[in-house]
């Protein structure tokens, strides 16, 4: 019973068994729901929150000059998951 400003989602792909459960959140989201997308920003306070997944790639290019992960170095690499239709 919190009262909701604004709704962040990944969008509507989800498994078939969760249809109804998207469905629902939808009606109770109304026009306060955002479907994020990598690269997008949220406002919070004096913050940028920067989305780098949603349901989709991963944002293009690092961010603050970032890369990649030394302690990662050896860890075994695996394909990306589909996304689900």
């Amino acid at each position: 019973m919190i009262p909701m400003g604004k709704l962040y989602d990944h969008g509507n792909g989800v498994e078939q068994a969760d249809r109804e459960r998207l469905e629902e959140y939808k009606a109770v989201a109304g026009n306060k729901r955002t479907i994020l997308k990598a690269g997008d920003t949220i406002p919070f306070g004096a913050v940028q929150l920067r989305v780098v997944v949603s349901e989709g790639p991963v944002i293009a290019n690092p961010i603050n000059g970032g890369g990649p992960n030394a302690l990662c170095a050896n860890a075994a690499q695996t394909a990306p998951a589909q996304p689900i239709l």
